[in-house]
């Protein structure tokens, strides 16, 4: 501890006195009142803090300043007052502080707190550090994502409607369902790329104004293992690609590309042809007009069972029965 920059932060002089007397002679110390903290720029050359927490009375103000020493990496060590109950540790604790001291502390518990202080900001670091490196993964996937989909998004910009519609309305269903943040994470990957095959349907057939015939929608039903094998080496999209995989799949096996049936189709996917279908039918396609929303989730729900997964349209319907689902004339009403 002998490079140590301690901040020692207490209501009175007699308190920075008292805890500056329990630290090693060789280490720097600053004192500052409580009360001026908040206006006091902090700064990491602080290596660690010492909070004397005032009686109960007047500890919010400590707490606050150990959640914002906390916030900014600089480990404190809270000093409460003697014969504090357990609990105002526990505040503490919960507060920030990387060590609880009782008062009268001694020099061995503070020296054994200093240590401690020293190994919460090296995990405070690299905590810090892999968070950043999480950051700048998260850009380049989602510069990637962007990327994919504007690949198609040039042959058909109808696309880009469709698909911000569908991430946010599969979002929202998945959160109804309180899928874990992962599976969410998925989820909007699976959202935006779900369509990406198409890339490799000719336009003839992608761009057609009318009905395709059976041979043409055997060609386009083909779109779904393109973007599944145009995206399978892809190892960030690992677990998005059972939605660009699977999402034509219907519940009683009557779907493609494979047949599955019931739980064997991923939750992903089950979730996201929901979704897909009910933007599809109430948006605008050029052989018919754009179906009321209400028309749309009844169609849905006569479907439960045999296309659709029951429990995940039930959930559906609760969100539009609530309010929560965007109704007619609240998203663009294009779509492909």
């Amino acid at each position: 501890m002998a490079d140590a920059n301690v901040l020692i932060v207490a209501v009175a002089e007699i308190d920075c006195a008292c805890a500056r007397a329990l630290l090693p002679e060789s280490v720097s110390v600053e004192c500052v009142r409580l009360a001026h903290l908040p206006a006091r720029e902090l700064s990491r050359r602080e290596t660690i803090a010492v909070v004397v927490v005032p009686p109960a009375g007047a500890a919010a103000e400590a707490l606050t300043a150990l959640s914002r020493l906390a916030a900014e990496g600089i480990p404190a060590i809270a000093v409460v007052p003697e014969g504090s109950a357990a609990g105002e540790a526990l505040a503490a604790v919960e507060a920030g502080a990387c060590q609880v001291l009782s008062q009268p502390a001694d020099r061995d518990g503070m020296t054994l707190a200093l240590a401690q202080g020293e190994q919460w900001r090296r995990l405070w670091r690299q905590r810090a550090a892999a968070a950043q490196q999480e950051q700048r993964a998260d850009r380049v996937y989602q510069e990637t994502l962007k990327a994919l989909g504007s690949a198609l998004d040039t042959r058909d910009p109808e696309t880009q409607e469709h698909a911000t519609r569908v991430v946010t309305n599969a979002l929202r269903l998945g959160k109804a369902l309180k899928l874990s943040r992962h599976a969410l994470v998925a989820l909007e990957r699976g959202a935006v790329l779900h369509d990406v095959g198409k890339i490799g349907v000719p336009d003839g057939i992608l761009m057609k104004p009318a009905r395709l015939s059976t041979a043409e929608w055997h060609c386009m039903r083909s779109h779904a293992e393109i973007g599944y094998d145009m995206l399978a080496s892809i190892s960030f999209l690992t677990d998005a690609l059972p939605i660009i995989h699977y999402h034509h799949e219907n519940y009683d096996g009557s779907g493609y590309p494979e047949g599955l049936s019931g739980e064997d189709i991923p939750l992903g996917a089950r979730l996201f042809a929901i979704v897909d279908a009910l933007d599809a039918m109430t948006s605008d396609r050029p052989y018919r007009r754009a179906m009321p929303l209400q028309e749309a989730v009844a169609e849905i729900t006569r479907c439960a069972g045999t296309q659709f997964d029951p429990a995940i349209v039930a959930a559906l319907v609760r969100l539009v029965d609530s309010g929560e689902w965007p109704h007619d004339g609240q998203a663009a009403n294009t779509g492909h």
